[in-house]
């Protein structure tokens, strides 16, 4: 554990994004409680995002709720900054906030496009309940319009 106000990682330019990646993860108490509610809430939040897949109201909601959770980010890393010390062991909040869009902001912005892609689903379905049934009118209008000129035929 990391007690003092410093930051945890740095990054170079002369290592690879993996190794960075892999310095990034192990530097991280992932342990901390607030660290397991935040995976929890991000598993919960997904969760919720794949199961009301099939009700477009509820998408629209939940994508333009993962938005403004993800516009908060700023906020919540400049509280991070400040109260680090009450929730957590280290301070992982950064002025640039690199820790907060790891950890928050990128796995929102994964959910809002799983969101988005179940939404544009939906829609292009509807698009295509709604052809048919355009389909089935005409046809119907043509049939009827074909029996009518058959009757003033007979007539």
């Amino acid at each position: 554990m990391n007690n003092s106000t410093t930051h945890i990682f740095r990054f170079s330019p002369d290592r690879s994004f993996i190794e960075e990646a892999k310095e990034f993860l192990s530097a991280v108490e992932w342990t901390e409680p607030w660290l397991l509610g935040l995976i929890i809430f991000h598993l919960s939040w997904f969760s919720f995002i794949l199961l009301t897949r099939k009700v477009p109201s509820v998408q629209i909601a939940a994508f333009l709720a993962t938005l403004f959770f993800t516009f908060m980010s700023e906020t919540l890393n400049g509280f991070g900054r400040r109260y680090w010390s009450f929730f957590s062991n280290t301070n992982y909040f950064d002025k640039r906030g690199l820790f907060i869009s790891v950890v928050y902001g990128f796995p929102l912005l994964i959910v809002s496009l799983v969101a988005l892609v179940n939404i544009l689903i939906e829609v292009c379905n509807m698009m295509v309940v709604v052809k048919r049934a355009e389909m089935r009118s005409k046809l119907k209008q043509q049939k009827e319009s074909k029996l009518e000129q058959q009757k003033e035929k007979n007539e």
